[in-house]
């Protein structure tokens, strides 16, 4: 017979998972929202280190745009790797014990 959501989050993989989750996840959501929010602010007061030209038609603006980009991508690379790695096998045992 399956489990209840009670039963269910009195597992200990449960709850392992959970804090695997909230420890990668936190940081991780700092990083990104941080590094966006540093961006907006610095268009927003400080367009003239945006525009500040790295060659002859580069500036800082597409440098730190693009960086966000590969950020986001390595963080998504991460995270995923981690959940495959990490958490699938909390999932896994919860399911077998859950009969899901």
């Amino acid at each position: 017979m399956p489990l209840t959501p009670a039963e269910i989050a009195g597992l200990p993989e449960y709850r392992a998972l959970l804090e695997r989750r909230r420890r990668a996840g936190i940081p991780l959501t700092l990083l990104v929202t941080s590094a966006y929010f540093i961006f907006i602010l610095l268009v927003a007061y400080k367009p003239h280190v945006m525009g500040h030209l790295l060659g002859t038609s580069v500036t800082v603006g597409i440098v730190y745009g693009l960086a966000l980009i590969v950020m986001t991508m390595a963080v998504t690379a991460w995270y995923v790797r981690f959940s495959n790695n990490h958490l699938e096998p909390l999932l896994k045992i919860i399911r077998e014990k859950t009969g899901a």
